[in-house]
């Protein structure tokens, strides 16, 4: 009689075990900029890709980016629009920087607050490693 063993195949339970492996690594800033990359060029930029991650970007960067415009006034008077308005008038090309590194921060907070979610996606299309 042959004794049968009850383990998954090795396609099935390689996914499992490189999840796990990567959970067990030390988080790294690198780690962390290469999700924001991938947040910012896959999920947000590449639009009409639609996939799950994609939609939870979407929906992250639109909870964080009223807080970052808001802080762009400073110790100014005004509300963050107010001042990129007022800014755009004066200065077109700064306020446009101005809400790119805006963007961008708030990305970065994204991809350090919500790693997991979006790292293995990342590493699927190669922007982890």
């Amino acid at each position: 009689m042959y004794a049968t063993s009850s383990a998954r195949p090795v396609e099935e339970a390689l996914p499992d075990y490189e999840c796990h492996q990567d959970s067990q690594r030390e988080i790294t800033q690198k780690d962390i900029e290469a999700v924001a990359e991938f947040i910012e060029y896959r999920l947000l930029k590449e639009r009409g890709i639609l996939s799950k991650a994609a939609e939870r970007a979407y929906e992250l960067f639109a909870d964080e980016m009223p807080d970052r415009i808001d802080s762009l006034a400073g110790n100014s008077d005004s509300t963050g629009p107010e001042y990129i308005g007022w800014l755009s008038l004066q200065d077109a090309a700064k306020a446009g920087i101005k809400l790119q590194e805006a963007a961008r921060k708030a990305i970065a907070h994204i991809a350090e607050e919500h790693f997991e979610e979006f790292s293995a996606e990342a590493r699927c299309w190669g922007w982890l490693e």
